[in-house]
């Protein structure tokens, strides 16, 4: 990530930014127009929303650090692999809990996405087994998190987001046997896998 990984990008390569997830950079231009007017950009598209058109300016270190290359089908292995030593969260607090989820969340890092995944359905299954009402904007969170984290595996696994939940199945089957690994494999109940 940062400002080196965000200048070797070329028109056609594909890589992740921020909460958008992968994206094709399109363009590497000038813009003649708007806001934009005389910056070069990266001219980014989603592959899960080709219509929409991000602008990235190599000007903002800010924004290029949201930039990073996509993971390797080897840290793919590696990340599945390690899904069993995901670590909970530091912060015992609810305001610092929050902020570590948001943090988690725009970090766009893969193990940080399904560490929070694992936070999120633990919290709901122990808000179950206490009679308590879902949070709904762990919820939100929580299908964000499956969004980008899908997304990325998807892409490098050469296969649809919606087909990641039974290939991590398939790699943790036999390894893992708890509500969590069945969550991070997209097999809860009431979330449907993105």
């Amino acid at each position: 990530m940062g400002s080196e990984a965000g200048t070797s990008f070329k028109v056609g390569d594909h890589l992740f930014y921020g909460l958008n997830g992968v994206c094709r950079v399109a363009d590497i231009r000038e813009e003649r127009t708007g806001a934009l007017a005389g910056q070069t950009c990266f001219v980014l598209r989603p592959v899960d929303d080709p219509a929409l058109t991000l602008y990235v300016p190599l000007a903002s270190e800010e924004l290029r650090a949201r930039m990073r290359p996509l993971l390797t089908r080897e840290a793919v292995e590696a990340l599945l692999d390690g899904l069993e030593d995901l670590e909970g969260l530091a912060s015992p607090s609810d305001r610092g809990r929050n902020q570590e989820c948001a943090a988690l969340l725009a970090s766009g890092d893969c193990r940080s996405l399904a560490r929070l995944v694992r936070v999120l359905f633990e919290d709901r299954q122990h808000r179950k087994a206490h009679k308590k009402l879902p949070n709904q904007a762990d919820h939100r969170l929580l299908t964000q998190a499956e969004r980008l984290l899908h997304g990325e595996i998807a892409f490098v696994l050469g296969i649809r987001p919606e087909e990641v939940p039974g290939a991590i199945a398939a790699r943790l089957a036999g390894r893992l046997t708890d509500p969590i690994a069945d969550q991070l494999a997209g097999r809860h109940k009431g979330t449907a896998a993105s």
